[in-house]
């Protein structure tokens, strides 16, 4: 079964009187499945690890983010920075979302860390930490974000690892933009999807 949450473009083909499990699940052929999908991401999900977040608002196109946090259990993690899809603003005329040019580094303990292993979604970077090493101790990500859409972008970052991280950080929006105009997305992803319990 597939699973859409949301209220809108619900599935309407061949196997649609076919009901999933919950509510919002439903059935499709493959045929329809691979006709319908642009691309499918797999999860890997670890034992008893767990997520935290920061969330930065109203950043603009382009901004520059730094966060820090401590890691006191020595296992790999995954810094994600995701930032707000094209969906969730009215005024966009697509759905897909522009991949911005990102540059910056990561340090452990104050010296510069490279054995990071990126890859990027549709609205995501992920920095993947697997070492040799010991990854314990202070870490810090220092980012700067450059799309070319003209928009109040937001941006979440999310720890993924075997233990609740304390994300500190900043962030500052480049060229002074409007900041005034910004609108929430997950009040626009509620009217548009009519999900009132979405946070």
């Amino acid at each position: 079964s597939l699973m859409q949450p949301h209220g809108k473009h619900k599935y309407k083909g061949s196997r649609k009187t076919i009901k999933g499990p919950h509510e919002g699940s439903f059935q499709m052929s493959w045929e329809e499945f691979l006709g319908d999908m642009d691309y499918v991401h797999v999860a890997h999900i670890q034992p008893n690890y767990i997520m935290s977040t920061k969330v930065f608002e109203c950043l603009g196109p382009q901004f520059e983010v730094s966060v820090d946090f401590t890691v006191h259990l020595d296992q790999p993690f995954t810094i994600i920075f995701e930032w707000t899809r094209n969906r969730f603003f009215e005024d966009m005329d697509t759905e897909q979302t522009e991949q911005p040019r990102a540059q910056g580094h990561a340090m452990q303990n104050g010296v510069n860390f490279t054995d990071i292993s990126f890859s990027f979604a549709a609205s995501a970077m992920y920095a993947s930490v697997s070492s040799r090493r010991s990854l314990l101790g202070s870490w810090k990500f220092a980012y700067t974000f450059s799309f070319q859409t003209d928009v109040n972008y937001h941006l979440s970052v999310v720890a993924y690892a075997a233990e609740s991280m304390s994300i500190n950080g900043w962030v500052k929006a480049k060229n002074d933009f409007q900041r005034s105009v910004c609108q929430s997305p997950i009040e626009h992803l509620k009217a548009l999807d009519l999900a009132s319990s979405i946070r």
